[in-house]
């Protein structure tokens, strides 16, 4: 008998039915756009479910002047005097199964896990992508929309394409902290200008790195997956902001949702969610792999 006759003889001969245990746990990316951002607690009674607007700390002008003379000299800024207008969205994911042996708590629990594990990605997605806002026509900003403000530069290489960002949060921004987005493709050679802090990935300027599992265009929409394209983008931002609702299973009554037809049943899990930040640092930088 062969090894490979063997190898099929011990995976045919254990039979009988198989038993039912508890599968893998889904766990989020612990560096992710969530993570990674501010988490606001808004006012007691602020309801920005409805959509929020705000003017940034940011927005104004810099300079050094002389106090005994009319000399001024302009410090670079990139700033806007008006709102920015954000409107939130809902991340939704949703399970169908069959009625034999449905658990409305077990499937609602099921659903609800899937949409916090799942949350990091769908709102780095929303805030890469732009596309809800783009079909709803909301006009929030997003990094890979021409309706960013922002400045477009060319790098060779991971480190050149980080400097790229960190001198432009410099410059053009009011001197403080930022973020640099990229897609998880990069994330491997980064070791030689980043550090981990707990969940934090950090340059050694403090400047936090998101390697977003939503960010990015490989694989999307394609199967198998392609291989990545010559030019990667990376963006450096201000520091986000991410506003999460609570978990809702949706209906209330899960016999709302059985499929006759089928003798199915789907479940569903809902909340709110908003990526946003101050809208004026934003450097897209193009690196072209070797």
């Amino acid at each position: 008998m062969t090894v490979a006759e063997r190898v099929m003889f011990s995976v045919t001969a254990a039979g009988g039915a198989a038993s039912v245990v508890a599968p893998p746990p889904l766990i989020p990316s612990p560096v992710n756009l969530v993570r990674s951002s501010r988490n606001p607690t808004d006012p007691s009674g602020s309801r920005w479910t409805s959509g929020i607007t705000y003017l940034p700390l940011s927005a104004g002008d810099l300079g050094i002047v002389s106090d005994c003379a009319p000399f001024a000299v302009p410090v670079p800024l990139e700033q806007e005097s008006n709102a920015i207008v954000w409107q939130p969205y809902v991340l939704l994911a949703e399970f169908t199964c069959s009625l034999m042996g449905f658990d409305p708590v077990t499937g609602s629990q099921r659903v609800s896990n899937l949409l916090e594990a799942a949350t990091p990605k769908m709102v780095e997605y929303e805030f890469w992508h732009g596309k809800l806002s783009a079909e709803a026509g909301w006009g929030n900003l997003a990094l890979a929309t021409s309706d960013a403000e922002q400045k477009s530069y060319d790098a060779t290489g991971i480190v050149q394409a980080v400097g790229i960002c960190e001198q432009y949060l410099a410059s053009m921004g009011y001197g403080g902290r930022g973020m640099i987005h990229i897609p998880p493709y990069l994330a491997p050679f980064l070791p030689s200008v980043t550090r981990r802090e707990g969940n934090l990935l950090l340059t050694n300027m403090d400047t936090i790195v998101v390697p977003g599992s939503g960010y990015g265009d490989l694989g999307d929409n394609v199967d198998p997956p392609v291989l990545p394209p010559a030019t990667l983008e990376l963006y450096a931002t201000g520091i986000t902001d991410v506003r999460l609702g609570e978990i809702v299973a949706v209906p209330d009554d899960f016999h709302q949702s059985i499929n006759r037809s089928t003798n199915t049943v789907t479940v569903r899990a809902e909340r709110y969610a908003l990526a946003s930040w101050d809208g004026f640092a934003n450097c897209r930088v193009d690196l072209t792999l070797p």
